[in-house]
C-alpha cells in the first residue's frame, strides 16, 4: 500500500511526485485485489523457485508461465475492450485502436518510461517498444493466422478476412510515425538538454498519437474519403462462400 518512486543511482529514495501519487490512486484498487490472491501462490506461478527447477530447468518453467499469464490477460483485456466497444456502439476498428491498444500497450509504456529515466541512453527503453510491438505483430498476427489457415485447410476452405480499412489506417500509421522519427533524429541532441524541449517533444509525440486515432476513426466512420481497392487473388477470396 505504500508509495514506491524508485531509487537514484546512489540507492537513495526519490521523491515522491504528484505523478507517483496520481498513479498510485489509480492502481491502488488492483494492488488491493491481486496482492493476496498471489502471495499464497507464488510458489505455483514461480515454479523456479523449487530446487529441482533451479537445478535443472532453470527459469524456463517461470518464462514460460509468465508468457500464458500475458497471453490470458492480453485476451481478457481484448474481450473486455470489444464489449465495452458494444455496449457504446463504437466502430470495431476505433475499439481496436483506442481501447484495446491502450489496454495492452501501458505495461510497455511505463517499463519504457523506467528504461529511460534509469539508463544514460534511451536504447532499452526505445528497443523495448519496438520489440514488444514487433511480437504483437509478427507472433500476435502471424501465429492465429497460421492456425485459422491450417483448420480452414483442413475443412476444405479458404480462410479470409476482409481487409476494411486496414490499408489505409497503415498510410496514417506510417505517415505519423516517420514524422515522429524524423522529430527523433532532429532533436536527439537537444532531449538531454533543457527539460523544455522534452515536454514539447513528449506533447508532439501524444499529438501525433491522437492525430492519427482521429484519421483512423474518420475513415473508419466513412467520413474522410480515403479508398483504395486492394488485389485479391482469384478464386481463394473472391466469394464469400470460400471464407471461413
Amino acid at each position: 500500500m505504500s508509495i514506491d518512486a524508485g531509487e537514484d543511482e546512489d540507492g537513495n529514495p526519490n521523491e515522491i511526485s504528484g505523478l507517483d501519487l496520481l498513479l498510485h490512486f489509480c492502481t491502488f484498487f488492483f494492488k488491493v485485489l491481486i496482492a493476496p490472491w498471489c502471495r499464497p501462490r507464488a510458489k505455483i506461478f514461480s515454479p523456479s523457485n523449487h530446487p529441482l527447477c533451479r537445478q535443472y530447468l532453470k527459469a524456463y518453467p517461470a518464462f514460460v508461465i509468465s508468457l500464458i499469464i500475458i497471453g490470458t490477460m492480453t485476451a481478457f483485456v481484448e474481450q473486455l475492450g470489444n464489449l465495452l466497444g458494444c455496449v457504446l456502439g463504437i466502430h470495431q476498428a476505433v475499439t481496436g485502436i483506442t481501447i484495446v491498444a491502450i489496454g495492452t500497450s501501458l505495461p510497455d509504456t511505463f517499463a519504457s518510461r523506467t528504461a529511460a529515466l534509469q539508463d544514460e541512453y534511451a536504447d532499452n527503453s526505445v528497443g523495448n517498444v519496438t520489440g514488444s510491438n514487433s511480437v504483437n505483430v509478427f507472433l500476435g498476427l502471424g501465429l492465429p493466422w497460421c492456425i485459422a489457415t491450417i483448420y480452414a485447410a483442413a475443412k476444405g476452405k479458404s480462410y479470409c478476412v476482409d481487409p476494411d480499412n486496414l490499408f489505409q489506417s497503415l498510410v496514417f500509421f506510417l505517415t505519423v510515425a516517420t514524422v515522429c522519427i524524423i522529430a527523433l533524429f532532429a532533436l536527439g541532441g537537444e532531449l538531454g538538454g533543457p527539460k523544455a524541449v522534452k515536454w514539447v517533444c513528449g506533447v508532439c509525440m501524444i499529438g501525433l498519437w491522437v492525430l492519427y486515432v482521429i484519421l483512423a476513426s474518420l475513415k473508419a466512420y466513412n467520413i474522410l474519403q480515403f479508398n483504395v481497392d486492394l488485389p485479391v487473388a482469384s478464386g481463394v477470396c473472391s466469394t464469400a462462400e470460400s471464407s471461413v
